[in-house]
């Protein structure tokens, strides 16, 4: 466990429109004014736990040591679902207990888990619809300043956290994979489940060869294998190694969701010869 570093970053699916956020981050400071207040995004789709912890589990890793996440994408708020402090070899992780938590919480390598209820660190009074401002931001901001975990509540079991699968998959059938879209970007651009080496490697394929991509029913599409996308022609199906390592499918100048017809969690066959 990581001494706090002083940095509160924050991800919602609140958006800028709203009163939400600035809420927050008033309690935040209210409570603590050292702390340093990061943005990673308040653009989450409403609701969407999955995109909440692929974009926590993507961008927590190049933050400073020492940095407390508050996550608060949480359609249960008002039930009985719980609010958690995760502890992680070095960070900090606050939300609720829906699974956007723990991706990322188990990358860095889980030490310890919290359930957060002492109330005596909360807002009073504490909204039955809006914890993110009455009981994550405070508790957020007195962890960040320098609060023991263990403070914060009861130790939870981590076997007991709920959690969103995010894992490297691929299966090889003759001279195809089969991968996963795990995440899809602002651009189209189609994030898939395994390394970007292992992929090729598994082909037989390098950068500059061709391959051949199955998706949404009978068609099949030629990609490019290129270093980035924007090596290719415009309107090009391109196959490259993404920022995280991973294969990614991308149109320069367009979109491969649009494109290959995919969503999240939809399977992509890629192999080394046209059938």
């Amino acid at each position: 466990m990581k001494k706090p570093c002083g940095i509160v970053a924050i991800l919602t699916d609140f958006g800028c429109n709203d009163y939400y956020v600035a809420a927050m981050k008033g309690v935040i400071l209210d409570v603590c004014r050292d702390v340093e207040i990061v943005d990673i995004t308040h653009s989450i789709e409403n609701f969407n736990l999955y995109q909440a912890a692929f974009t926590l589990y993507a961008s927590h890793r190049y933050f400073p040591e020492g940095t407390v996440f508050l996550a608060v994408v949480d359609p249960g708020v008002g039930s009985s679902r719980m609010a958690i402090l995760i502890v992680s070899k070095r960070y900090y992780f606050i939300g609720p207990d829906n699974g956007i938590l723990t991706p990322a919480a188990k990358y860095d390598g889980i030490e310890k888990v919290y359930m957060i209820e002492n109330d005596v660190y909360f807002r009073k009074p504490v909204s039955k619809s809006f914890h993110g401002r009455d009981i994550f931001a405070p508790v957020a901001a007195r962890i960040a300043c320098g609060l023991e975990p263990f403070r914060v509540g009861r130790e939870l079991d981590v076997n007991k956290l709920h959690n969103i699968n995010i894992e490297l998959f691929m299966e090889k059938s003759d001279d195809c994979v089969v991968l996963k879209v795990i995440y899809i970007d602002r651009f189209g651009n189609v994030m898939l489940s395994h390394n970007f080496r292992n992929v090729i490697e598994t082909l037989n394929v390098d950068v500059g060869d061709d391959v051949y991509v199955y998706a949404g029913g009978d068609r099949i599409l030629k990609a490019k294998i290129l270093e980035v996308f924007s090596h290719g022609a415009p309107n090009d199906l391109i196959l490259y190694e993404n920022s995280l390592q991973l294969a990614e499918l991308a149109v320069n100048l367009g979109s491969a969701k649009s494109l290959l017809s995919v969503n999240n969690d939809d399977s992509i066959r890629i192999c080394k010869y046209g059938y």
